[in-house]
């Protein structure tokens, strides 16, 4: 309920809430975002998403920035009693290592049917990288709104952070050991589908001047 409220500025909803209810809010509107973190493959929902003329955006996020967001927000208080290796570094927490195979299974997952799935799928599905979108969103985000259908106010150049920040947020959370384990999680191929650079050698870690973010294959994108 109180989500409802927050989030949708629903105040009066009548209880018990059913599905009945919402529908009929749905309904009663012009444009319906819904945000699903865990659509495992989104080809188990093709008949769904037709029926329902659905337009599906995919953000892929960098399974680094997804380890250290995860890893602050809900494994850091109850991993500070590990104690560190001789050499200083702290052990990945097992649900944290569980949490990086299932993105980058989910990514991959996904990817596929977007890019080789049904022609419906690849005609109504967008797929945008988190680091894009953070970094670039005057140019991303007028596409995505255009890709949905929907007018709206759009950022403008010079708003958006440095260039490299998307990676600078997982390289100062986590250490170069860390990062090595976490990214070793994922194949080569998902690195190179999404076109995120592998960080090879401490030094490569520590240079200011890499963003370990390259240009996404052209195949993704379109």
């Amino acid at each position: 309920m109180s989500i409802y409220k927050r989030r949708a500025f629903l105040t009066k909803l009548p209880m018990p809430i059913t599905e009945e209810t919402l529908t009929g809010i749905c309904k009663s509107r012009d444009h319906i975002i819904a945000k699903v973190v865990r659509i495992n493959d989104l080809m188990q929902f093709m008949q769904m998403f037709r029926n329902d003329d659905v337009k599906v955006l995919f953000l892929a996020r960098d399974p680094r920035g997804m380890a250290a967001s995860r890893d602050k927000r809900f494994l850091h208080a109850i991993d500070t009693h590990v104690n560190k290796s001789a050499d200083g570094v702290r052990p990945l927490h097992p649900r944290l290592v569980d949490y990086v195979v299932e993105h980058c299974q989910w990514l991959e997952t996904n990817y596929k049917a977007i890019t080789e799935g049904s022609t419906w799928l690849q005609n109504n599905a967008m797929l945008v990288r988190y680091e894009d979108m953070a970094m670039y969103p005057y140019k991303v985000v007028p596409k995505m709104l255009q890709f949905v259908g929907i007018n709206g106010s759009t950022p403008v150049e010079g708003s958006a952070p440095h260039a490299d920040s998307a990676s600078k947020k997982w390289r100062r959370y986590f250490s170069y050991e860390e990062v090595k384990e976490i990214q070793d999680l994922c194949s080569d191929r998902l690195y190179d589908l999404f076109g995120w650079k592998r960080v090879q050698s401490k030094l490569d870690f520590i240079d200011e001047t890499n963003t370990f973010i390259g240009s996404m294959p052209k195949a993704a994108l379109e």
